[in-house]
C-alpha cells in the first residue's frame, strides 16, 4: 500500500509531458443535459449524477484513494485524463461555452481526481489557466452570497431564531456575536466545489486576484467558504493582503481555533497572523472586540497565542491593556495558564524591556486590585488558587522591582498571614477565604524569586509555596485546614 497523494503527484508529473488524453466522455454527456450546469454542481442530484459518471468512467480511482497503486493501463488513463482537463484549462474562452457546461465539467473533474491535497497546488507553472478562467473564477469568489433555507420542512424555533441573530449581528460587524452565532450552524455550512475549485486555482497562480476578489465579501458565511478552500498559511497570507475585516476575521477564527486534526501552522503562517493581528490593532473598537472574543477561553485559540504575543510587542498601550483587561482572570486548569502564558513568552521575547515592564505593570496592577474576587462576597477561596495572570506578574516582580520591593512585598503578605486569624472575620469561610488568598497572592511572588535564582520558567507549574512548612507546623496547618498539603516548602 501506498498513499494516494503519491499515486496522483506521480501522474501529474507525468501529464506535464506531451502524451495522449482522454476526456471524461460520461462526464460530458450528463452536463449537455443541464440548463445551469455551475449551479447543479451544488445540487445534490445533479452533482451525485456528475460524480457518479465519474466513478464508472474511472473506477480505479477509488481504490487509489485507498493507497492500491494503479495497474499500468488505468495509471495511463488517469495522465491522460490529467493532460486533458490541464490542457482545457489553460485554453478556456467564456465565448466558446455561453452557458457553463464545458466548464461545469472541467470543474467537477478536478474536485475528482485530487488526492491528498488539492488540484491546482500539484499544476505545473507552466499550465496556467487562461485568462477567461481567471476572470470567471474571480467573479465566482467575489460574489459568493450566504443565506440559511431549512432542508427539510420548517426548522425548529431555536434555529430560526439562532439564525437571524447571526445574519443581524453579521450586518452589524459585532463580532463576537457573529462567533457565538457562527459556532451553532458552521457544522452545517460548507464551499460548494465550485467555489473550492476557484478559490484554489486564484490561490496558486493569481493570490492577489483572489484578494481582489473578496473585497466584495461581507457575509462571514460567504468568507468562510473561500477560507474553507484554503490552507492555513495561505488563509493567513489572504487576510494579510486585504483589509476587508470579515475576512480578516474569519480567516483568524476558522484557522486560528483549536480543532482536533488541525493543520499545523508553519512558521511563516505564524509571521502573517501576526501581522494580521497588528493591523486589527490599528482599529482600537474591533481591537477590543476581538480580545473580548479571543480571550474569552484561551485555550480555544492556542494557534494565535504565540503571533498576539508578538504583536501585542508592538501595538499601544491602550491596545495591550485591552488584552490584559478582557483576559479571565480564574482559570480552573493549566490549559488556559499555559495558553496565556504562551502568549507571554512569545510577547517577551519580542517587546523592548520599557514595553514589557508597561504591560507587565498592567497585569499586576489588575491582579492585585482583583485579589481573587475578593470584592465578591459569596466568592469563597477553599485553596490556593492561580490565575493566568501568573506569568505576567512573574514578570512584573523580576523586570519592575528591585531586591527591596520584592522583600517588602514578601513582608507585607507574611504579616497579613500572621495575624490573619486574630482579625475579625464574619465567619469561618470568610477567614479561611483571606488566609487562602494571602497565600495565592504569594505563590508568584515567590516563585519570581526562585525563577531569578534558578533561571526556571516563569510560568510556575506542580508546586506550591508556603512562609512555613506544613508538614512541620501541623497546629497551623490544621487551623487553616491545609490537610491535604503533600508538596515541599520553600525556604
Amino acid at each position: 500500500m501506498i498513499d494516494g497523494a503519491d499515486i496522483f503527484a506521480s501522474a501529474m508529473v507525468a501529464a506535464a509531458a506531451p502524451g495522449p488524453e482522454e476526456s471524461p466522455d460520461a462526464l460530458l454527456a450528463v452536463v449537455a443535459k443541464l440548463d445551469a450546469p455551475l449551479n447543479a454542481v451544488a445540487e445534490p442530484e445533479a452533482g451525485f449524477e456528475m460524480f457518479s459518471a465519474m466513478k464508472q468512467s474511472f473506477s480505479f480511482m477509488t481504490l487509489a484513494r485507498a493507497g492500491k497503486q494503479p495497474s499500468p493501463e488505468d495509471f495511463e488513463r488517469l495522465v491522460a485524463l490529467l493532460r486533458w482537463l490541464m490542457r482545457e484549462f489553460s485554453e478556456w474562452q467564456a465565448a466558446s461555452d455561453t452557458k457553463r457546461k464545458q466548464l461545469a465539467a472541467l470543474i467537477v473533474t478536478a474536485q475528482f481526481v485530487q488526492i491528498g491535497g488539492n488540484f491546482w497546488e500539484a499544476v505545473p507553472n507552466g499550465s496556467p489557466p487562461s485568462d477567461d478562467l481567471v476572470d470567471q473564477f474571480g467573479h465566482i469568489a467575489g460574489s459568493i452570497n450566504s443565506s440559511f433555507v431549512a432542508r427539510f420542512g420548517q426548522p425548529p424555533i431555536w434555529e430560526a431564531e439562532a439564525v437571524e441573530r447571526f445574519e443581524k449581528a453579521d450586518a452589524a460587524g459585532e463580532w463576537e456575536a457573529i462567533a457565538e452565532g457562527w459556532r451553532l450552524i458552521e457544522n452545517s455550512t460548507h464551499p460548494s466545489v465550485v467555489v473550492t475549485q476557484s478559490v484554489q486555482c486564484l490561490c496558486r497562480f493569481y493570490p492577489d486576484r483572489l484578494a481582489q476578489a473578496v473585497v466584495a465579501l461581507h457575509q462571514t458565511a460567504a468568507v468562510m467558504m473561500v477560507v474553507r478552500s484554503l490552507r492555513s498559511e495561505d488563509a493567513f497570507r489572504l487576510a494579510a493582503a486585504t483589509t476587508n475585516p470579515y475576512v480578516q476575521f474569519a480567516v483568524v477564527y476558522e484557522k486560528g481555533i483549536s480543532k482536533p486534526g488541525a493543520e499545523q501552522t508553519t512558521d511563516t503562517g505564524y509571521d502573517l497572523l501576526t501581522e494580521i493581528l497588528v493591523k486589527v490593532a490599528t482599529d482600537p473598537p474591533r481591537w477590543a472586540a476581538w480580545m473580548k472574543l479571543l480571550n474569552r477561553i484561551p485555550m480555544w485559540f492556542n494557534t494565535i497565542q504565540r503571533s498576539l504575543g508578538r504583536a501585542i510587542a508592538v501595538v499601544d498601550d491602550t491596545a495591550s491593556q485591552a488584552y490584559i483587561d478582557t483576559l479571565p482572570l480564574h482559570w480552573p486548569n493549566e490549559n488556559g495558564r499555559e495558553a496565556v502564558s504562551e502568549c507571554l513568552r512569545a510577547f517577551r521575547t519580542a517587546a523592548t524591556e520599557d514595553h514589557r515592564r508597561r504591560v507587565w505593570t498592567q497585569a499586576y496592577a489588575r491582579w492585585e486590585a482583583w485579589r481573587f474576587d475578593a470584592a465578591n462576597p459569596i466568592a469563597d477561596l477553599m485553596k490556593i488558587a492561580l490565575s493566568v495572570l501568573d506569568y505576567a506578574v512573574v514578570g512584573y516582580v523580576v523586570e519592575c522591582l528591585d531586591e527591596k520591593e520584592q522583600r517588602d512585598r514578601l513582608l507585607t503578605i507574611n504579616a497579613k498571614l500572621g495575624v490573619c486569624a486574630d482579625i475579625w472575620h464574619n465567619d469561618l469561610s470568610a477567614c479561611l477565604s483571606e488566609w487562602n488568598r494571602l497565600l495565592s497572592e504569594l505563590q508568584p511572588l515567590m516563585h519570581a524569586a526562585a525563577a531569578i535564582q534558578t533561571g526556571a520558567d516563569w510560568l510556575m507549574k506542580g508546586r506550591q509555596y508556603f512562609p512555613f512548612d506544613p508538614q512541620v507546623d501541623r497546629y497551623a496547618a490544621m487551623k487553616f485546614h491545609m490537610v491535604k498539603i503533600v508538596v515541599q516548602p520553600v525556604a
